[in-house]
């Protein structure tokens, strides 16, 4: 029996090691951020983004929001991460893909630095077919303000993709004043909250190609244009690499820790069992050496002509009155115990 214990236990080992190769054999490889530089930008273009750059919004800082859609041109099949340049010294509030009609999936990112700048990105969750397009959204906020009460600032955007329709928003700060931005924008308008917009639209921009605007204006208002957002709003927090709204839901996570719990309760469940085997079949094994059990039914097997004709004969003394019936219990007992 216990040769048979131990083979189930090694074949259950081996079999669990099998399943975990098989899984990662099955799970996509993870992309290098060195091939995603050769590929990403050559199997993806951005169709349309919308960049919105809002100074002394709900925060002193810059306040820097994209809206775009990146489309597979590759006319193959596209499983890597998105990039794009921002910034040093951002505050990331959100990096998303969007899902079901807008929802923000927000997705572990990572930042490279590449000296006076940044570019920060994340594995898209699905395979992109050929001319599959995929949503996303990016906010940030960063330094970009010099001087005080007349500010300046430098927009300096590069994108990673070729783009073929950007629009780019600037918005006003209220109680400012004498606000001017080179070169000068394709329209303006205001928006129900009384802000100034300055609107852009560029089309066809390679990649790597800097789009630059040079704003200034005067405010002596310390206070940002807004009430800031609630500090205990859904928002991503900036780290090295968070850990994103849907990370469990990807199948390289989800995958392999449904196996494992599987096969943790597997070998768990065998291990109770084999214990309970133990201790039911304990018992019988002291039995056959010596339990209490056996040792009777060994004596009835061992008796001898000497006993039961030993027996008899104190059994007619205890009828003839020649001995108590406790005597003859005790000599009984004697008789049994020397057998």
């Amino acid at each position: 029996m216990h040769k048979i214990v131990r083979i189930s236990g090694i074949t259950l080992l081996l079999f669990s090691l099998f399943l975990g190769l098989a899984v990662t054999s099955i799970l996509p490889a993870p992309v290098s951020a060195a091939a995603a530089d050769q590929t990403g930008s050559a199997a993806l273009e951005m169709t349309e983004l919308d960049l919105q750059v809002w100074p002394e919004y709900d925060d002193p800082r810059v306040l820097a929001i994209f809206n775009g859609t990146l489309t597979n041109v590759s006319g193959k099949e596209y499983q890597g991460r998105v990039y794009f340049n921002v910034p040093k010294d951002i505050e990331v509030k959100m990096a998303c893909e969007l899902i079901n009609g807008g929802q923000h999936s927000c997705q572990p990112y990572e930042l490279e630095d590449k000296g006076d700048y940044q570019v920060l990105s994340w594995k898209i969750t699905r395979t992109l077919a050929p001319g599959e397009k995929y949503p996303i959204w990016l906010e940030y906020y960063y330094s970009a303000l010099n001087g005080y009460p007349d500010k300046t600032m430098a927009m300096d955007f590069t994108p990673y993709y070729k783009t073929l329709d950007m629009k780019v928003t600037v918005k006003e700060p209220l109680k400012s004043s004498d606000f001017k931005i080179d070169p000068a924008p394709t329209t303006t308008g205001q928006d129900g909250e009384g802000f100034n917009n300055y609107m852009y639209n560029f089309r066809d921009l390679d990649s790597n190609k800097p789009v630059k605007l040079n704003i200034s204006y005067t405010r002596s208002e310390k206070d940002p244009s807004v009430d800031p957002p609630d500090p205990n709003a859904n928002q991503q927090q900036d780290t090295a690499a968070p850990l994103g709204t849907s990370a469990w839901k990807k199948p390289e996570v989800l995958i392999p820790v449904i196996l494992f719990i599987i096969v943790l309760g597997i070998f768990i469940f065998y291990a109770l069992n084999n214990s309970n085997n133990r201790h039911h079949s304990g018992p019988g094994r002291s039995g056959r050496n010596g339990s209490p059990r056996n040792s009777k039914n060994r004596g009835r097997h061992n008796s001898s002509p000497q006993m039961s004709k030993e027996k008899k004969r104190i059994r007619q003394m205890l009828l003839d009155g020649k001995i108590t019936e406790e005597t003859y219990r005790e000599l009984l007992a004697d008789i049994e115990n020397e057998a």
